[in-house]
């Protein structure tokens, strides 16, 4: 082996060296930056609404899904909304960290139902759904089954 075949060897080993070093100092960087209330945990009904009718089309508000989950989370700049299903009475959507966000956000599904002309949070969760909650609130069977809540 050549001085040059070395001396190259030696450079692609010092630029992967390089590079893994900056790539685990930012990563470790950003993951001990995360507050507390940021923590995956279990899935918690956020309001139980127990005991009210239903509402009808004519109480639903007429804002858009979006619109409606922006104003419930007060929406700042780092997260994204997906809205996965929506009724005139029921939203689910899905909450995530924008792209190219610097700020971690755990991603969790969103339970909002119109209750008597007003939206609220029902249930939020990044694992299981609460069924019976859910049925409780008249959310519709299908997307119950489809998200396989237990």
């Amino acid at each position: 082996m050549n001085q040059k075949n070395l001396v190259a060897i030696l450079g692609v080993a010092v630029v992967i060296l390089l590079g893994t070093t900056i790539y685990f100092a930012i990563t470790s960087n950003v993951s001990q930056s995360v507050p507390s209330s940021m923590v995956k945990q279990p899935a918690t009904p956020v309001q139980p609404v127990a005991n009210q009718p239903v509402p009808t089309t004519s109480q639903a508000i007429e804002k858009a899904p979006q619109e409606v989950i922006s104003d419930l989370l007060k929406e700042d700049k780092n997260i994204a909304i997906t809205i996965l299903k929506s009724s005139s009475n029921y939203i689910l959507a899905s909450i995530s960290a924008k792209p190219g966000s610097t700020v971690p956000v755990p991603g969790y599904m969103l339970w909002v139902a119109n209750i008597n002309g007003e939206w609220k949070k029902i249930s939020t969760n990044n694992g299981e759904c609460d069924k019976k909650l859910l049925t409780k609130n008249s959310f519709p069977n299908e997307w119950i089954v489809e998200y396989k809540c237990l």
